[in-house]
């Protein structure tokens, strides 16, 4: 039961501190603002209007390029489309307005000309220039200048509308009727469906890929902030020596235990609230979101998997923290002993995001089943792809083995460590620490 009072002290002193209610609530905030204010911001401002003059050698191709963008400008503000894949896409890479202007460049020097130009860009009479060479049709390749060339959607949009028109050249010299050229250069849309235990399901991969992320970084979180939190907490009562008051009371792993399921109550309240405002939040909030974000539809095996990890992931990595924190006297000393634990913590997370793009690749399966990667890489699998319900419980039962192992193994160090002071210890001294009976 002694336990259970430690726990309970340990708990009480984060939960009550204001820097835990203020996170608590302010977390979520943040995290939301930065995943949906960007996109909120890009549909309401990311509106351009280009005035583009166009120095064309062929004599052609101003005209047509000037059609060809009237008429995606035309779909484009079209009210109420009910594309909203269209609607996204606009709002990620921007509206643009084009207003081309036909420059006759015989009888002129083009240094000249472009001298003008660049003058009346950096004036912003016009948002840039284009020049089409005689050889269009041939190589296919024009210069665009411009003082901002890094805007996507005039960089694309000019781009697709040359590409129809050069298409439409060729395909007419093939003798091709016009209206069969037009059903040859349609563009194609792709819906994205899920086969999921052999059944089919609208999904989004972007949805699904933010989820999933939000989720690894989560973890990644909690177990980088409270593991910390369990060390620091540690140093700083080693050092006002209320650890030896303490252990008058209660024996050293009792205290171990006390302090990491303490520390590890308050992360999981945290992200259960956090977790809660998310999906009333999300709920709250689906009919202001683009379609990207929507019909979340990852596995419920997957938050099961989620919860898993991030309590066994927890447990495993806070055992190395107590025990930097027992063996140090300063915090600088702490920082120097979890040095190996951060790479053990980065490298899966680092590892996560690339294999999202291929969680059956061998090699990530292969690592999933190590247990300091496990948390973070199961997960992955579990979230992305299907995997076979015996892997999934093996990688448990590995964690478990391997997390009551660094428990017996740490508890060992830690009674010891708690009532060290002055040098800190060196490797040889932690092993024999651990022949210690």
């Amino acid at each position: 039961m002694k336990v259970f009072t430690i726990i309970k002290k340990e708990l009480k002193e984060i939960v009550v501190k204001k820097a835990f209610i203020i996170g608590t609530l302010l977390t979520p905030v943040l995290i939301v603002g930065m995943v949906f204010l960007p996109t909120y911001i890009m549909g309401r401002v990311a509106k351009t209007e280009a005035t583009i003059k166009v120095i064309d050698y062929t004599g052609d191709i101003t005209s047509q390029l000037k059609k060809e963008l009237e008429v995606s400008n035309k779909e484009k503000s079209k009210k109420n489309s009910p594309d909203k894949d269209m609607k996204n896409k606009e709002m990620v890479e921007g509206i643009v307005t084009f207003k081309i202007i036909n420059l006759n460049p015989e009888g002129r020097n083009l240094k000249t000309l472009e001298d003008e130009l660049k003058k009346e860009i950096e004036e912003k009479k016009i948002y840039g220039y284009l020049i089409i060479p005689k050889d269009f049709y041939k190589k296919r390749a024009v210069v665009f200048k411009a003082k901002n060339v890094a805007n996507i959607a005039v960089i694309k949009s000019l781009n697709s509308s040359l590409r129809k028109i050069a298409t439409k050249k060729l395909l007419e010299k093939e003798n091709f009727p016009p209206e069969k050229i037009e059903e040859l250069i349609k563009g194609v849309s792709i819906s994205t469906i899920k086969i999921e235990k052999g059944r089919e399901k609208k999904s989004s991969f972007i949805g699904e890929y933010l989820l999933a992320v939000m989720l690894v970084v989560l973890i990644f979180m909690v177990i980088l902030i409270y593991g910390q939190t369990v060390m620091r907490g540690i140093v700083e009562e080693k050092n006002v020596r209320v650890t030896e008051v303490l252990l008058s009371s209660v024996d050293s792993f009792t205290l171990f235990l006390g302090k990491i399921l303490g520390v590890g109550a308050a992360g999981m309240l945290q992200v259960l609230i956090w977790a809660l405002m998310f999906f009333g939040g999300y709920i709250y909030f689906t009919s202001f979101l683009p379609a990207e974000f929507k019909g979340l539809s990852v596995a419920p095996i997957a938050y099961v998997s989620f919860g898993v990890f991030f309590i066994l992931g927890y447990f495993l990595y806070s055992t190395f923290f107590a025990v930097a924190g027992a063996v140090s006297n300063t915090d600088q000393e702490a920082q120097q002993f979890i040095q190996p634990i951060m790479i053990l913590i980065i490298i899966p997370y680092l590892i996560s995001f690339s294999s999202i793009q291929n969680p059956e690749n061998p090699v990530v399966v292969a690592l999933s089943f190590f247990p300091f990667f496990t948390p973070m890489l199961m997960f992955v699998r579990m979230a992305f792809s299907s995997v076979p319900i015996y892997q999934f419980l093996l990688s448990i039962v590995i964690l478990i083995a391997t997390t009551i192992f660094m428990i017996y193994i740490s508890a060992k160090i830690f009674r010891i460590g708690i009532l060290s002071y002055g040098k800190k210890p060196t490797l040889k001294e932690l092993i024999k620490w651990l022949k210690v009976k």
